[in-house]
């Protein structure tokens, strides 16, 4: 097994650390639009968010859709459902070259004003991000390591030079903006950074 992988028993302990009496942990998490422009081979692919899009489907007759999920838990959420809709309402507005698109890990697709951030404990940010596996965000969607503030878990793995991440090196100690290192690939060996901070 690679060394970023861990089972289910390790992430348990992982986030057992978050398990506090604190506010309920909300993440907002912004839709996107994948535009597709230029020929093939080499089109060129940008994310749009919801919240701009809507402009052009009103304009084309249609009615705006949600810009954005408020997920605190992740049992009652059907993203496929609010994909399916905003994906029927650019068919209808005829528009060939865009489709909904979601993000393969938290904060994928961020820009500066639509991006995944959190309200309410800090605490339990990492937990309902990892319990959307498979519902907002890739099926193989899982947390390698985290840091909140002086607070860090390594996971598995031995050192933290072994995730060769920016992100992590140039981590605030002092910020209340959760870090958190995930995987989406078949062998975990990609490492994928998400700061989520909280919201405005």
């Amino acid at each position: 097994m690679n060394k970023f992988c861990f089972s289910a028993l390790m992430f348990s302990l992982l986030t057992s650390a978050f398990a506090n009496a604190g506010a309920k942990t909300v993440l907002h998490i912004p839709l996107f639009v994948e535009v597709t422009s230029g020929a093939q081979p080499n089109p060129k692919y940008t994310y749009v968010p919801v919240a701009e899009f809507n402009k052009v489907l009103i304009q084309k007759g249609q009615k705006a859709q949600p810009e954005a999920l408020e997920i605190s838990d992740a049992s009652n959420i059907d993203t496929y459902a609010i994909r399916d809709a905003l994906d029927t309402a650019i068919q209808a507005a005829g528009i060939k070259n865009a489709q909904a698109m979601g993000e393969y890990y938290p904060g994928q697709w961020s820009t500066k004003k639509a991006y995944t951030c959190y309200r309410g404990d800090a605490k339990g940010v990492v937990e309902l991000a990892a319990s959307l596996a498979d519902r907002v965000y890739s099926d193989q969607y899982t947390v390698m390591a985290w840091r909140l503030g002086q607070d860090k878990d390594l996971g598995s793995a031995e050192n933290e030079s072994d995730f060769a991440s920016k992100a992590w090196d140039n981590y605030n100690v002092k910020s209340n903006t959760v870090l958190m290192l995930g995987s989406v690939g078949d062998d975990g060996t990609d490492v994928n950074e998400s700061l989520i901070p909280a919201c405005k």
